[in-house]
């Protein structure tokens, strides 16, 4: 990926979630450390972030100032094509740079088992706050019965304490992306295309 590109990709992502490990980073992006450190050095420089230990976090201008996910003016979902929310939207990106939405977290993990390795990254959206977060670290609540889109429910989480006080009074299963995805693909029709996506 051409340099600059990738670090406008890496800014927009950082200015999004406001704060990222460098660990995430390096996977994410696919780069050594020393790429990594270049590329922070650079957006250091020019006042767009601030590096403390193990992260990076947005200039304080940003994250001052949290903004809901930026959706397009029509956005549908890539599955089941009905309308896209800030509360529940899920976000693929693909290793092409293109992000596709989804309209929660059911139909974003059924695209990511559909896409496999061309999914680079998604962000999940905490059912409770609305800030959008690495869906590789959500807690996944599983057939609760707060169902405010595609069945069966999958809402996403941020916190592991807010996801178990939600789920004593809703109900459902908590689980991590992995699990998830797990019990997902045992819902589906046979027929839907079932490729693994990536660690991330």
């Amino acid at each position: 990926m051409n340099p600059t590109l990738r670090r406008e990709r890496m800014l927009h992502l950082i200015r999004e979630l406001k704060t990222v490990s460098l660990q995430d980073l390096t996977g994410l992006f696919a780069v050594s450390k020393m790429t990594l450190h270049r590329d922070l050095t650079i957006l250091e420089s020019g006042g767009l972030i601030r590096r403390f230990f193990g992260g990076v976090v947005a200039s304080e201008a940003d994250y001052m100032a949290p903004t809901p996910p930026a959706l397009p003016d029509s956005a549908h979902c890539m599955a089941c094509l009905g309308p896209v929310t800030p509360r529940l939207v899920y976000s693929v990106i693909l290793t092409t740079g293109t992000r596709c939405y989804a309209c929660c977290p059911h139909c974003g993990l059924a695209q990511q088992l559909s896409l496999g390795e061309r999914v680079q990254s998604a962000l999940a959206t905490d059912f409770l706050s609305g800030r959008p977060h690495l869906a590789h670290r959500s807690f996944f609540l599983y057939a609760s019965s707060a169902s405010p889109c595609c069945q069966p429910s999958i809402l996403t989480f941020e916190e592991a304490d807010h996801a178990k006080r939600f789920r004593s009074g809703f109900g459902g299963i908590l689980g991590g992306m992995e699990e998830t995805l797990e019990r997902l693909l045992r819902t589906l029709p046979a027929t839907f295309p079932r490729k693994r996506p990536p660690r991330f």
